[in-house]
């Protein structure tokens, strides 16, 4: 992929940006009630539902760090780190060597009352097995829809999210053929020999998300 085709409309590029921040934030946000120190290392298929929309990523999981590798055609098409301590997601570019920084400031809201923040704080609404796991369920609506996750009693991990506006649409995040596995630190940080770019006229920080009250 040229670098030329990351220069994207820019309410596109916003609307990309908003899909990402939804998924890592819920993740995040979730994480913070739970006990991460013990986490278990894994690797799974991230599997994403919207609407006829279907797409299957590659994520690798150590503790509260993240790894998602999209592929196209059999090829990593680009790379999407996140550790909740850098306050920021990067993205590699394998085919160009290059990665973009994305800052996620630690004051920003979506750091401490994104969707679902303390639905794991509470009485789980029932148990139930997601990917061989025996996971907690939990539900929270609000003002902006709701929000459902499963969280893996064995990995501390929600392994299972659905989240529903107010429009009736539904998206739903299922982590599937789960691995675990020790996994190296090299995994989530910027391989030696990649250069730093930025998009013209790019936010200076997140895009913020719905709260959920």
């Amino acid at each position: 992929m040229l670098l030329a085709e990351w220069q994207i409309d820019m309410k596109e590029y916003e609307m990309m940006i908003r899909k990402l921040v939804l998924t890592i934030s819920t993740i995040f946000t979730l994480l913070l009630s739970l006990n991460t120190a013990q986490a278990a290392e894994w690797t799974a298929d991230f599997v994403k539902t919207d609407g006829q929309m279907r797409d299957v990523s590659k994520v690798y999981i150590k503790g509260d760090k993240r790894r998602e590798e999209m592929t196209h055609r059999g090829q990593t098409e680009s790379i999407v780190l996140f550790n909740p301590g850098s306050h920021q997601i990067i993205t590699l570019m394998p085919s160009e060597r290059m990665f973009m920084e994305i800052p996620m400031s630690p004051d920003q809201e979506m750091f401490s009352k994104g969707p679902g923040s303390d639905l794991a704080s509470g009485k789980p609404l029932s148990t139930e097995k997601i990917s061989g796991y025996l996971c907690d369920k939990y539900h929270q609506e609000s003002a902006e829809g709701a929000v459902t996750v499963w969280v893996s009693r064995k990995l501390q991990y929600p392994i299972r999210i659905e989240v529903m506006d107010l429009d009736g649409g539904k998206s739903v995040m299922t982590y599937e053929n789960i691995q675990e596995k020790s996994l190296p630190d090299s995994l989530f940080s910027v391989p030696a020999g990649y250069n730093k770019f930025s998009i013209p006229g790019m936010p200076a920080g997140m895009p913020m998300m719905p709260r959920m009250r």
